[in-house]
């Protein structure tokens, strides 16, 4: 996407970049010479990572590292740059024209540290002692590394690195990688399905559904008198609430006759969640509907998603 604004006088175009919160970066390291054969593979590989939304990163120059930043400004992706120069002190080519970020250093060969400790995955092209340094402190500090048509040489056992021929297999290799990533990445909220609740229009239709046909013993009974039926689902019916369930499934059936349409209020899910009432503060902070109310001596907790349907939260005991 292009926007234009002014600046003294002047009508300036830039270009926006869309990158998700805390995105991957995935490293390219390789030949900074521009006649090193891997310059086609680099391309069409920051290209595919841009295409991603993943983050390229390089070492801002030229070969390999132009050519993948050059694929990926393609793509509409981000390209940040480690650089071995100072800012004051610029060497030349550095940074090449496809660079979003450029980090100036001044730490020249030692900055190969920042690029190999920094990406996600780094995957090394044809390159010299620079590339296989990276390979090393890469594989050092625990990141993947994938070789593309790099000549063998032996590794210890365990040392997370994958040799392939293609940026297909490049690609493959990656999208596993981040998978995995994804999983150790994410925070989950421990929690289990507590109940579903439904709507029955009398007790003989619940009976012969839930307890006769499913074979669900009736667990308990009671009645939720008009008061909390306005509270809770915002509709005036007072009803019959009868739990039928085994150890694997429980089913809550609102016994009201009500008219069909106006059954829905009553349909929920009770989910038990680990410290419910952080949880509660999330959803308020997210600008989710939270109804706490107080029944006997215990505090009913129930919440509404982004479209409006109920749960009900319990906490989800050890």
């Amino acid at each position: 996407m292009v926007q234009h604004f002014q600046w003294k006088g002047c009508n300036i175009a830039m270009s926006h970049i869309t990158v998700t919160r805390r995105p991957y970066i995935i490293g390219v390291m390789g030949s900074h010479r521009n006649d090193s054969p891997a310059i086609k593979d680099a391309y069409t590989l920051g290209k595919e990572i841009a295409k991603r939304e993943y983050v390229l990163l390089t070492g801002g120059g030229g070969g390999v590292m132009r050519a993948a930043s050059e694929g990926a400004h393609h793509a509409g992706g981000l390209v940040v740059a480690v650089l071995p120069s100072e800012k004051k002190l610029p060497l030349e080519g550095y940074p090449n024209e496809y660079v979003d970020i450029p980090i100036y250093t001044g730490m020249y060969d030692a900055r190969n540290i920042i690029n190999a400790k920094t990406p996600h995955v780094l995957v090394a092209l044809s390159g010299s002692a620079g590339t296989l340094s990276e390979i090393a402190i890469a594989l050092k500090s625990g990141v993947p590394v994938i070789g593309l048509k790099n000549p063998h040489f032996e590794l210890d056992d365990g040392q997370d690195f994958m040799a392939v021929d293609t940026v297909d297999e490049v690609m493959g290799a990656i999208e596993k990688i981040i998978v995995k990533l994804s999983r150790k990445k994410s925070t989950h909220i421990t929690m289990k399905q507590h109940h579903v609740a439904v709507v029955c229009r009398t007790r003989d239709h619940a009976d012969r559904f839930y307890g006769a046909l499913l074979g669900l013993p009736t667990i308990k009974t009671s009645i939720l008198s008009r008061e909390m039926v306005q509270k809770i689902f915002n509709t005036d019916a007072e009803c019959e609430i009868i739990l039928y369930g085994n150890e694997t499934m429980a089913i809550e059936v609102f016994v009201t006759d009500t008219n069909p349409d106006c059954a829905i209020p009553y349909v929920h899910m009770c989910l038990e969640i680990k410290n419910r009432n952080e949880f509660a503060r999330m959803c308020k902070e997210n600008g989710l509907e939270v109804n706490c109310l107080e029944r006997g001596d215990s505090t009913l907790l129930f919440i509404k998603d982004f479209d409006g349907n109920l749960f009900e939260i319990k906490e989800l005991r050890d």
